[in-house]
């Protein structure tokens, strides 16, 4: 029996999208915000170096989480006629490749040592490869919230989550020294509670199912987006792999913040877009003509958000970078980000 085949009326998935995009926007916005508060709070009370780590540690992991994922959540969202036994192949595959990939992570960091020259990226990057394993447990879930365009209900996932995780468990780690931990520890406070809340709000069958007659149809579509996404990650990662080894940690930290203080606003803008539009666009992809047609207001929507936001960036920069960088030691570093 099919648990999500039913399709929407036209005006309904029109509204379910726009909705959705109102949501995603909101809560983007909103951790946005919460970020940069967070961020400045830390850059008060943590070294540049503690970000760079951490900064370092981040392109090991994400390298891992690309193999890890394996484009599973994709692949649940696009499938048309998902079922009981789909859910279970592709919670079983997310599962097994995090604690997979989590654990050759662990065995694997110390080698880290010989790319960027920076012992401390070991245990930090070793106790992070946690959150493959939290990540492989909480992907099913929140696929299925985006395949039912549940967008109200991620958005409170996702911001009581970094409430809890940076707001409560950084920020009082933070004060009570524990320095480069307390950001591992937010991060990692953050894949259990997503997890958690996700699966309290859409419980779905954890046994496991090993039958490659399932797990087929959803690893030929997400490996190939598992592969587009890690050529992606490649490049954009090519500059904190350069910085760090050849500059050390502390100026990677005072660019990753730098770097992060511009690229956030437009990241977040497409991402609570790009959030809804592949729901959309996987309820359509059977109608060309429509799903030509809500290609192309998406283009518009993204447009409208970005070129305003770039423009008003431009004329802001001078005083944003005057009141977003204040002193930690001896390095000007960027609160904002």
């Amino acid at each position: 029996m099919s648990t999500s085949t039913v399709n929407q009326p036209r005006r309904s998935l029109t509204m379910t999208t726009v909705q959705g995009v109102k949501w995603s926007t909101a809560a983007t916005i909103l951790t946005a915000l919460m970020q940069v508060g967070y961020t400045a709070i830390m850059a008060r009370l943590l070294t540049p170096a503690a970000f760079g780590v951490v900064a370092l540690a981040n392109v090991v992991l994400r390298f891992g989480g690309y193999f890890a994922q394996m484009g599973m959540e994709q692949a649940i969202i696009q499938k048309q006629e998902l079922t009981k036994e789909d859910i279970r192949a592709a919670f079983t595959a997310s599962v097994v490749l995090g604690v997979v990939f989590g654990g050759l992570l662990i065995l694997l960091a110390p080698a880290s040592v010989y790319v960027f020259h920076e012992p401390e990226v070991v245990p930090v990057a070793q106790a992070l490869a946690l959150s493959l394993v939290l990540t492989g447990l909480s992907a099913t879930a929140l696929s299925l919230l985006r395949r039912g365009m549940q967008f109200r209900t991620l958005a409170l996932v996702e911001v009581s989550s970094y409430i809890v995780s940076y707001g409560g468990v950084g920020v009082s780690m933070a004060l009570n020294g524990y320095g480069v931990w307390s950001l591992v520890a937010a991060s990692v406070a953050q894949g259990l509670l997503v997890g958690l809340l996700a699966y309290m709000v859409t419980r779905h069958s954890v046994v496991p199912l090993l039958s490659w007659e399932h797990y087929q149809p959803l690893w030929n579509y997400g490996s190939r987006i598992s592969l587009i996404s890690f050529l992606e990650f490649i490049g954009s990662s090519l500059d904190t792999l350069i910085i760090g080894r050849v500059l050390g940690t502390a100026l990677l930290g005072v660019y990753n913040r730098a770097w992060m203080l511009v690229s956030l606003p437009m990241y977040m803008l497409t991402t609570s877009v790009s959030k809804v539009i592949f729901p959309a666009f996987s309820q359509v992809q059977a109608d060309p003509v429509r799903l030509r047609k809500v290609y192309l207001s998406s283009v518009t929507l993204v447009a409208a958000f970005i070129l305003p936001t770039a423009a008003g960036m431009m004329v802001a920069a001078p005083s944003w970078s005057t009141a977003c960088w204040v002193r930690s030691g001896a390095s000007r570093f960027p609160c904002c980000g």
